[in-house]
């Protein structure tokens, strides 16, 4: 970290990066932590995070039950790894294996590490961006996902998707 400082009227808010700007390593009270964020311009977005000790499959486990919606998720999906396409909850969770871009520039999931899910059902129109494969051997990685219903951001990403594994 180059530079970092919290002023004093943020700090109740945002009490773990001010711990970190001032050096220190944060006590976290929580393995995950769920957040309701507001832009500028009125666009709400969830943010999802999980530390190391959250072992669990983020999207199955928490993400899709959260948000109430089945979700295909992108992630590079390595074979030795791979979580399968899984439905034993109330919200499930499929693995998208292929993508298709404009171009149309096709490729399997294997080929792209990108890191996305979006809601099956289009009346949902949930989108996450995130930074965690569905792996095994990640399962004990912090990180994270941050959600928003943008019917426009959905409709990109949801026709980006060519093909999944059912259940």
């Amino acid at each position: 970290m180059y530079n970092c400082s919290v002023p004093v009227a943020f700090r109740p808010d945002i009490a773990v990066m001010a711990q970190i700007c001032d050096g220190k390593t944060p006590v976290l009270k929580n393995r995950k932590s769920l957040q309701k964020l507001k832009s500028v311009g009125g666009q709400t977005f969830f943010s999802f995070a999980k530390s190391h000790n959250y072992v669990d499959d983020i999207y199955t486990g928490w993400v899709a039950q959260a948000l109430g919606t089945d979700l295909l998720v992108e992630s590079w999906l390595h074979q030795a790894h791979r979580l399968p396409s899984n439905c034993s909850l109330p919200r499930h969770v499929m693995n998208i294996n292929r993508v298709c871009l404009p171009g149309p520039q096709m490729f399997r999931s294997y080929e792209d590490h990108s890191k996305w899910c979006v809601s099956y059902a289009f009346k949902d129109q949930w989108t996450c961006l995130g930074d965690l494969n569905r792996d095994g051997g990640q399962a004990d990685r912090g990180g994270g996902l941050i959600c928003s219903q943008n019917a426009i951001i959905y409709k990109a990403f949801r026709q980006a998707m060519a093909g999944y594994y059912h259940c």
